[in-house]
């Protein structure tokens, strides 16, 4: 999975730099999304960090392989989550016409967002405008809070807390490829990445290492090794690299040539 993952994200890379003219927010997703696979254990474990090996987990109980190891990758990847709808709740809830609000005058947003298709038109249908105006800030929220409430039910261990987060936002996701043109290959990538709260829960972590330690006690471990380490300066690159990017770089017109290595 890792080669795998590694050979997906310079195809698509090379693909993107040489049609720049092309490149927008789906791609940037893929880049992150195929970027942080080469470093999550996917061999292990889906998404997550187990420990231990795939021998060593057929004979595992189901309450030992329910929890994870913290890795860089899964650190990276929920503080990207938090990152993207925190920015995007946040910058509903302060727009400055209040379209995201219940009081949106004249409309709120999510009343120009149901006419688009066959689908969502039949949302309108079954909404109503109250329906609408009601839902247009529960979709701000859900945003805000989604991430910071799967990060407590994963801590916790609580499923009810997790579950909940995950099918909230997914069911955004869904609404919005159901009711937006063009939209829904980027609201099913963005589903994806929270596979990483799965499985919940941290009490393996150290039962695996010691059994005689008790069931109830919590604990994580991150391993200071050589691909941890890779995977940290890697992903920390890359996060700064976006934040110099969107928030301190000019914007550049230059040919691909110009700005690219045209060994990609």
């Amino acid at each position: 999975p890792t080669l795998t993952a590694f050979v997906s994200w310079y195809l698509y890379l090379s693909l993107t730099l040489r049609n720049t003219w092309m490149n927008y927010i789906l791609d940037r997703y893929f880049h992150y999304l195929l970027l942080h696979a080469i470093f999550l254990p996917t061999a292990k474990k889906f998404a997550l960090w187990s420990g231990g090996t795939r021998g060593a987990q057929s004979k595992t109980s189901p309450s030992q392989t329910s929890s994870f190891v913290i890795s860089p990758a899964t650190i990276s990847l929920k503080l990207l989550l938090l990152w993207i709808y925190m920015d995007a709740g946040g910058g509903k809830y302060m727009d400055p016409l209040g379209g995201w609000s219940y009081t949106a005058d004249p409309l709120p947003a999510l009343d120009t967002y149901t006419r688009h298709t066959t689908a969502a038109r039949y949302v309108y249908a079954l909404l109503g405008p109250t329906g609408l105006r009601v839902m247009t800030p529960t979709v701000v929220w859900v945003e805000l809070l989604a991430v910071p409430t799967a990060m407590v039910g994963s801590f916790m261990g609580s499923r009810i807390l997790t579950y909940l987060s995950i099918a909230l936002i997914c069911s955004l996701h869904l609404g919005i490829a159901i009711c937006l043109n063009n939209s829904a290959l980027l609201s099913l990538a963005a589903c994806v990445p929270w596979a990483v709260f799965l499985p919940i829960g941290w009490k393996s972590v150290q039962q695996q290492q010691q059994p005689s330690i008790s069931p109830t006690r919590i604990g994580w471990k991150l391993d200071f090794n050589l691909p941890n380490l890779t995977a940290a300066l890697c992903l920390t690159a890359m996060m700064l690299g976006s934040v110099w990017i969107d928030a301190l770089s000019a914007s550049c017109d230059q040919s691909v040539r110009h700005i690219w290595s045209t060994l990609l």
